[in-house]
């Protein structure tokens, strides 16, 4: 199972449990109310905007969402692990993994992706889950203990980024002590006296150990931790999901990330991006790039499809800033659920001289969501849960420190040309 369903059972959890307690407190005659509330109040705290009305519920929406676009009837039941798999699939960090395009096809597309386990936001998400998973668990009625191994989950997320950093500014392959590890883990898994998300994520950006290397690490943990679920917005006469992040990379620059930029290369870079590739003509009158996009964190099991317009530009100055704007074809395939999906990704320069070439850039993305039969609410969960709004910190930068460390990581890189010039590969 991947590691994004896993780390989206642990939010499916959750969010199981806000379900459970809003039943019980619909009924005259619970004899919970109490922790029923407290239950909801917690995750609100930690998930804000989560359990309203017509919030809570989201996951199993997901879930039937991935059931309809099942490969199979057997794949659409099996989707993401239980409580307990999923957990198991946490509890240690997973090994460096180069490229191997012969993994079997029934795996998790990850297998077939060259994998470095330091500074992965999916575990970061996946500890701050168990985090409030165990809380939830502290506030029931029925005394049933927390599922074994949360801490584990929170250890390991804390070991992702506690790799000791080079005297280069590249991260070693050496972590820093278990003592170390242990403690900061235990000390953002009890959170004492936290109550919110704001609370927990200034824990963690404050904790000392992660690297004494480098001062930032507690701070891209803390980043990378952070739940977003987004906002409704009307698009086209439709109400849909609005998912924005900013990211800022002070040891990646531009020119590093243009080498990844390009849509196409998206399938070789993100966890949740299973195909990119061109239709046919692959470009409008008008220039914009024509690609088919299927996402997936297990395509042999089921996918999403879409088919996008990109326009993409380049500032022709020393900074060198990218833009990459999208929208949907027109021409549709008649399976499409997808009913609206647009955006952008804006990659600037941050460093004092405003340069492109040299470290320090932010990225910026938003993307407007619609799906058939989805609800806002589950279409924003899904997009910060599932990975689609990591565009920034994963896909664009992660990626980049990864061609930096290891040059032939990724020898298939798509080259980026903006819309207004001619694309070889477009022709």
């Amino acid at each position: 199972m991947s590691l994004l369903h896993n780390q989206a059972a642990l939010f499916g959890a959750i969010d199981d449990e806000v379900v459970s307690a809003k039943k019980r407190l619909a009924d005259p005659n619970s004899t919970t109310l109490a922790a029923d509330r407290a239950i909801v109040q917690i995750v609100e705290g930690f998930l804000p905007g989560t359990t309203g009305f017509g919030r809570s519920g989201w996951f199993r929406e997901i879930a039937d969402l991935f059931a309809r676009t099942a490969t199979s009837e057997e794949h659409g039941l099996s989707v993401f692990p239980d409580l307990d798999e999923a957990i198991a699939g946490l509890q240690r960090l997973p090994s460096q993994r180069e490229r191997s395009d012969s993994a079997p096809s029934a795996d998790s597309f990850e297998e077939r992706k060259p994998y470095i386990p330091a500074n992965d936001p999916v575990l970061a998400r996946a500890g701050y889950a168990a985090m409030v998973l165990n809380k939830v668990y502290s506030a029931k009625a029925d005394g049933h203990a927390a599922p074994p191994g949360l801490l584990d989950v929170m250890a390991t997320a804390v070991r992702s980024f506690s790799f000791v950093s080079r005297a280069d500014g590249l991260i070693d392959d050496q972590l820093i002590g278990d003592d170390a590890i242990e403690s900061i883990a235990e000390r953002l898994f009890v959170a004492d006296g936290i109550s919110t998300r704001g609370e927990w994520l200034m824990l963690a950006a404050s904790q000392q150990g992660f690297d004494e290397a480098s001062a930032t690490r507690s701070f891209e943990f803390a980043q990378s931790a952070e739940v977003c679920y987004g906002r409704v917005v009307k698009s086209k006469g439709k109400y849909c999901s609005i998912v924005t992040s900013e990211y800022v990379a002070p040891d990646v620059s531009v020119a590093a990330i243009e080498n990844i930029l390009d849509p196409i290369n998206w399938k070789e870079c993100s966890k949740f991006f299973s195909s990119m590739t061109m239709n046919q003509p692959a470009r409008t009158k008008l220039s914009w790039s024509r690609v088919n996009e299927q996402v997936s964190a297990e395509p042999a099991k089921y996918h999403l499809e879409v088919d996008l317009l990109f326009w993409k530009a380049k500032h022709q100055s020393l900074d060198g800033s990218l833009l990459v704007n999208y929208d949907m074809d027109p021409q549709q395939k008649p399976s499409c659920l997808v009913e609206v999906d647009n955006g952008y990704i804006l990659v600037t320069p941050e460093n004092d001289d405003g340069n492109g070439q040299k470290p320090g850039v932010r990225i910026r993305s938003t993307k407007c969501e619609r799906i058939q039969g989805v609800s806002t609410s589950a279409m924003a969960a899904l997009a910060c849960v599932m990975g689609w709004n990591d565009a920034g910190r994963e896909m664009l930068a992660g990626t980049a420190r990864k061609v930096i460390t290891d040059p032939n990581s990724y020898p298939n890189l798509k080259k980026f040309y903006p819309s207004t010039e001619v694309d070889p590969a477009e022709i």
